[in-house]
Parts: structure tokens; sequence; C-alpha cells
């Protein structure tokens, strides 16, 4: 008892007697504090890397594109029922460039189309073979005879079985050409080109495994042997890859 007693007492100087305060241990601590516990962040600015105009040219042209594809993801991510009709009528007016909408059956087959008649014949047995996982969006880019169309599928489930497949359809150049920005651009798929000029057929991009170096990286610099120069940079859709690239000053 007495014991307790003495220990009350000194807890009650070492508070509020012996003129120590919180304020003055906070004094005499802060150095400690933002020393060794919470530093302030500092910026190194003379070790910044370097980035070159080709680089920041090739970043701006794409970032327009990046966005509204990002807006696509998520608005067809949002989309709860595959049946609700004014939703996927949202859907496609906030993305006029938006060919065709499919209700796909797990194996592949299509069920509805919106519109009755999609202007390009595709195929969708590629979805067969997906292990589906929930709010995962799945994508691939096809080559017709009218041009490349870019497909983006989403799963949906009733407890872990998987129901249909809701898939929207567009042609890249149709939305490229919605954003100027990209017109400077060469976009290619691993597979197919998508935005190419005449020199694309003789560049080291047309001969380039996209498929090997994909696995590598996801932005780099390559040259031809007639000593062109070009930058690139990857942006997945639904994990298919759509590479932009711009020509880069010979090293």
């Amino acid at each position: 008892m007495r014991f307790s007693l003495l220990l009350c007492v000194f807890l009650a100087a070492a508070l509020c007697g012996c003129g120590v305060t919180d304020t003055d241990y906070f004094r005499k601590t802060k150095n400690f504090y933002y020393s060794h516990v919470n530093s302030p962040v500092k910026m190194n600015t003379a070790k910044a890397p370097k980035v070159n105009a080709e680089t920041v040219g090739l970043v701006t042209g794409m970032a327009q594109v990046d966005t509204v594809l990002t807006s696509l993801e998520r608005s067809l991510a949002a989309i709860a029922d595959p049946n609700d009709g004014k939703a996927l009528g949202n859907l496609r007016a906030r993305f006029p460039w938006i060919s065709a909408m499919y209700s796909v059956t797990p194996g592949g087959t299509v069920m509805a189309t919106i519109p009755e008649e999609p202007f390009k014949q595709l195929s969708f047995s590629w979805l067969g073979d997906k292990e589906a996982k929930p709010r995962v969006l799945y994508g691939t880019i096809q080559d017709t005879v009218f041009g490349p169309e870019f497909i983006l599928a989403r799963p949906y489930f009733q407890a872990e079985e998987l129901l249909s497949w809701l898939c929207i359809s567009f042609d890249p150049r149709t939305l490229f050409q919605a954003y100027p920005e990209t017109s400077g651009l060469t976009i290619i798929g691993a597979d197919i080109p998508l935005q190419t000029d005449p020199s694309f057929s003789s560049s080291p991009l047309s001969q380039a495994d996209w498929h090997a170096i994909l696995r590598k990286d996801s932005d780099g610099r390559m040259r031809g042997h007639d000593g062109t120069a070009w930058v690139w940079l990857v942006r997945y859709l639904g994990g298919e890859p759509m590479i932009f690239a711009a020509p880069a000053d010979k090293d």
C-alpha cells in the first residue's frame, strides 16, 4: 500500500510538478521525432532523371486515349446487370465510337447484339478458353476485312457460376481519330497494326517480336538497320496490349 502511494506521488510529480509540462516535453523531443520517426520528405532535384523530348511527346500524345480507356473500363465494370438497357444506352452515348455490344454465352455463342446486325463479323470462341474472374475485363484484337476491331469482355456470375459475357467492340482507328493528339503516333497491337504510316513496314516496329519484348518491358527504344529510331510505350486494355510509338532522334 505504501509502495503504491509513493508511486502515485512520483507520477503526479512527473506530470504536474518539477517544472516539466507536456509542452516542455514536446520541445525537448521534437528534434528526435522529426529526424528519426517522421522525417520530412526531401526531393533531390539534382538527381532527377532526364526525359527526352520524344518521350514527352509520346506520353502527351497517348494521355487523352489513356484517360478515355480508363473511363471505359470503369464504366463497363460498373454495369451490374448486362440486360439493363438503360445502362447499355448510357454506355454507348458516353463512348460513341463503340461499334456494337454483344451478349455472349460462357462458351462464346452470341445471344443478342446492339445493333441487331453489326457491321463486322467477329468471333467470340476465345472466351470459352478464359478462366474468367468476377469484374475482370478481357480483351483481344481481331483483324477483319474492314479493319481491326478491339473486343472488351466482362463476365457475369451467379454465385460462382459463369452465366454470360457482356462484350463491347470498337475500331481503334475510330477512337484515335477522335483525339488529334495521337495523329503523329504509330499504334499497333502485338500482332496487328492499328494506326501506321507507309514507313511502318520497313521500321523496326513491324519486325519486332512484341510478345517476347512485352514479357520483359513496358517501354523502350529501338533502332532499325537504316538508323531510324523509335521510342515506345505499352497500354493494356483487358490484358491486351496497345503499343504507342513515336520517331526518335538517331543516337
